[in-house]
Parts: structure tokens; C-alpha cells; sequence
């Protein structure tokens, strides 16, 4: 657990990293080259809590750190009753060599600038098969320990897990028997649910901040106030209304689930963390440069999606693995020189 970053007497270097493994046992490690890779909420935080170059936190002058929290905001649509011929497979999970991926929608870019909408994606989920991506969340966890136990068997691994999972099993048998047997059924998709993601404008107000409480470690706790704005809500309202347009001219029916403007109650963020050290060329406008290290330092980087200048709709994480082995290079090429 990283409590505080510590610079050197010029402010630009950062040349210890306290640590604890638990609340009493306290130790500090020394690096060449530091990397934040903590998360959008945890990256700020850290950072703020550290001494830079005024009483802000560190790498914080023009007070970006922790601004521009953003995340993609779901929301279950309605149901769609297939009417005539879709390709149903396509949008349901299925092996492409080792992988396993579903279909899925998008407008165009033109169509985007057209009714003037932020970025969005639509999933399409069996309705009927609680083994679709959206449902796992209501079940209680016999099934996904008589999941596990079955893989445990498979590779052969008898080992204390197992047990685990067969008091699991135990606990709700019937679950996960109704599951099992679900899952032999294989029922085939006649009423798709629709899952819309959703792009946020980043916003200033959106934010991480440290609390007044502190948590085992002596640590001030992180405060998010994550905000949503009207173009964030009427971009999720346009959106439902051109699709439902469109699969109104492919003669399919939509049926929202609690009329016209019911999916407001139904929004939920999807634990996208992004934005709170944004990628700028210039220190005033963010809080790391072209390089993902921090304006105003040396050897102090961040990697994960708190770098992202804006979140898109696409899901973060192999943005993150790409910027994580473009910073992996920069590193060891400059290590070279």
C-alpha cells in the first residue's frame, strides 16, 4: 500500500515512495523511474496527497489532478421482439479462435454529428437466458461455485477451493440447479434485451478529492463527486430515439421498460474510472505530457485510463494496455541513452 510520494529538494524529482504492508509494518522504496498505476481514483488521490511544487499536491499547479472523472454510463434500453430475420448469433457470445466475443452496434460518425450525440454502443442480450451477460448479478453464487468446481475438476485441481465450492453449492442448490439446467437447455434468443453505453463529456466538476477522514493507514480517504451533465442525459435520450427509429424501419419493436423516459432511473456507471490525470501537451490544460509523465517532473509517470483526455464509449482496458507498452518503450529507450 503506497502512502506518499517523496520529491527531492528541487521538487521535480521523486526519489522515495513510502509504503506500508499493513497499518504498524512501514518501509520506503527508492526507484529510477516511478509509475502511478493505482486507478482513476486512487492515482489522484496519491497525488494529492503528496508534496509537489505548492500546497495542491504534487504535479497539480493548475489544478487538474482529480478533475475530469468520467466513466460510461449503461443503461438497459428495453426489450426488442424479433419480428422477422437477425442474425441472433451474431450478438450473442461465441468463440472466434481463442477468444470469446459478441456482436455489437454503433451509429456512424456521421450520424453522430448529424443529431449531434456523444459516442454510444449497443449490446444485445437473450432476454430469456439467464446466463447472458446482464443477469449473473441477481443470482446468489450456487451457480458460479458449481461452475468453478466443475473447471476445478476439469484441470484436476483438487485443492481447498474445491471445498469451497461445494458449500457454495450447498448453500443454494437450487440455483444452481435451475441454472445447470438452463445452460443445457441453450435458449434460443426471440427477445433481446438492449444494453446502451454511453459516452460522458469530460467536465471539470466531475472530480476526486481528499476527505477529512482517514482510512487504516493514516491516509486521507478519497471523495468522488461524479457528475452528470444535461448533454450527457440528452445524448442517452437521442440515442434511444434513433435507434428505436431504426429498428422500427427493420419492422423489429422496440418496448421500453418503463415508458418514454424510464431509463433515467435505470442508469448506472460501469466502474470505468477515467480522466483524473489527463494527457496534455501543455501543463495548464492537464496533468501529464505526450509521455504520461508528470508535468514538472522527471521520473514520475502514470499509467492506466486517469490518463485518458476523454473516455470514448469503447471500454478502457486495451487502450490502457496499449499506452502501458508505449510507456514500457519510452522508458527503456530513454534508459538506453
Amino acid at each position: 500500500h503506497t502512502t506518499k510520494l517523496v520529491m527531492d529538494d528541487s521538487g521535480h524529482v521523486v526519489n522515495r515512495v513510502l509504503c506500508a504492508s499493513s497499518p504498524s509494518r512501514r518501509f520506503t522504496v527508492s526507484a529510477r523511474d516511478v509509475i502511478l498505476a493505482a486507478g482513476g481514483i486512487e492515482n489522484p488521490r496519491l497525488m494529492l496527497v503528496s508534496e509537489g511544487h505548492g500546497a495542491n499536491g504534487l504535479g497539480n499547479s493548475h489544478g487538474h489532478v482529480g478533475r475530469f472523472f468520467g466513466d460510461h454510463l449503461h443503461v438497459p434500453v428495453g426489450i426488442l421482439q424479433l419480428r422477422n430475420s437477425i442474425d441472433a448469433a451474431f450478438f450473442q457470445p461465441f468463440r472466434d479462435g481463442a477468444i470469446r466475443v459478441r456482436g455489437g452496434l454503433t451509429l456512424t460518425d456521421a450520424a453522430r454529428r448529424h443529431h449531434q450525440l456523444l459516442g454510444s454502443a449497443v449490446t444485445l442480450h437473450n432476454a430469456d437466458d439467464p446466463h447472458d451477460l446482464l443477469s449473473p448479478a441477481r443470482w446468489k453464487g450456487g451457480y458460479a461455485s458449481l461452475s468453478r468446481a466443475v473447471q476445478s475438476i476439469r484441470r484436476g485441481t483438487f485443492d481447498l477451493q474445491l471445498a469451497a465450492h461445494a458449500v457454495g453449492i450447498t448453500r443454494h442448490p437450487y440455483e444452481a440447479a435451475y441454472l445447470a439446467w438452463k445452460r443445457v437447455q441453450r435458449i434460443p434468443p426471440r427477445r433481446m434485451l438492449l444494453g446502451l453505453r454511453c459516452e460522458q463529456e469530460p467536465s471539470p466538476q466531475s472530480r476526486v478529492t481528499i476527505d477529512d477522514r482517514l482510512d487504516a493507514f493514516g491516509m486521507p480517504r478519497a471523495r468522488l463527486h461524479w457528475h452528470v451533465s444535461d448533454r450527457d442525459l440528452a445524448s442517452v435520450e437521442g440515442t434511444i430515439r434513433v435507434l428505436s427509429r431504426a429498428l422500427g424501419a427493420a419492422r423489429h419493436e422496440m418496448f421500453p421498460r418503463d415508458g418514454e423516459s424510464g431509463w433515467v432511473a435505470r442508469l448506472q456507471p460501469a466502474a470505468h474510472h477515467m480522466g483524473t490525470t489527463r494527457m496534455s501537451r501543455s501543463p495548464t490544460d492537464g496533468v501529464v505530457d505526450v509521455n504520461c509523465r508528470v508535468h514538472g517532473t522527471t521520473n514520475l509517470h502514470v499509467a492506466g485510463s486517469s490518463i485518458f483526455p476523454t473516455g470514448g464509449w469503447a471500454p478502457p482496458t486495451l487502450t490502457i494496455i496499449a499506452l502501458a507498452v508505449r510507456l514500457a518503450r519510452h522508458l527503456v529507450t530513454g534508459a538506453r541513452k
